[in-house]
């Protein structure tokens, strides 16, 4: 009896590949840009893996982060005396002034809020209508006697969106930053993710990422389409070439009896 070789066909490779190929046809999409703050090495709290921790040791040695886009700075976060972000030139955040000498508190807003010209019914704020430059996130304040005092809508909270508007040749868009003050007591924070939509005067919703196109659907469909029919037909081959057919057995030669005349 004959051993058939075993097939060693990886019928799974083509159909995996088209998907990888396709995945970055996935990604490109218009009208809105997506971008993670790095994660925070080596992870302390949990929040590190999922963005970058901004927690000065005092007001003398502060932290800051930029937010570039374009690569030009649009907003920077800063952790010192307080945590805040700090809004650059006419760039502004929803926030409320809270005070009579101007103090501005960043508002945080809640998943697929509205971000538009109504400010989420807020105030766009730039840093010059700030006393201290920049919108607070939060702060620990110390009153002399008993604990320290904690300030600031963030205080508290593991994950939640700033509103943004900010200008780009002169033209206005729209965008979100996740953040958060979940440790209270500190002047620090994380900053996790941003978004922001790429045409101009475009409202967007807080949290809103970018969605694959009709067409890049297509063409991933298309391509994992493709893919599979070729690989059938090359495992058919593979088959083959592995496992012929049993060769049929040979037959004697058939004799003639020649007939004396």
């Amino acid at each position: 009896m004959r051993l058939k070789k075993q097939t060693n066909c990886r019928c799974w490779l083509l159909p995996a590949l088209a998907v990888v190929l396709a995945l970055p046809l996935v990604g490109k999409t218009q009208g809105i840009v997506y971008g993670q703050f790095p994660p925070t090495s080596p992870a302390i709290f949990p929040y590190d893996t999922n963005g970058t921790r901004l927690w000065a040791e005092g007001p003398d040695q502060p932290q800051t982060y930029d937010l570039l886009i374009d690569g030009q700075p649009a907003f920077t976060f800063y952790s010192g005396s307080e945590f805040s972000i700090i809004a650059d030139g006419s760039n502004a955040v929803i926030g409320q002034v809270v005070d009579d000498l101007g103090s501005v508190f960043a508002v945080p807003l809640a998943s697929d809020q509205p971000i538009g010209p109504n400010a989420a019914g807020y105030a766009w704020l730039t840093a010059a209508e700030s006393t201290g430059g920049s919108a607070l996130l939060s702060a620990s304040r110390s009153g002399g006697i008993g604990p320290p005092l904690t300030i600031g809508y963030f205080a508290g909270l593991e994950s939640t969106y700033i509103g943004i508007e900010f200008y780009d040749n002169q033209q206005l868009y729209y965008g979100w930053i996740r953040a958060g003050a979940p440790l209270v007591g500190i002047n620090g924070g994380w900053i996790y993710d941003y978004a922001y939509e790429t045409s101009p005067n475009t409202p967007i919703e807080a949290g809103a990422v970018p969605e694959p196109s009709i067409w890049a659907l297509l063409a991933a469909g298309a391509a994992t389409l493709f893919f599979h029919r070729k690989n059938r037909y090359l495992c058919s081959v593979a088959k083959i070439a592995n496992d012929p057919p049993d060769p049929v057995p040979a037959t004697k030669p058939k004799t003639h009896r020649r007939i004396a005349q």
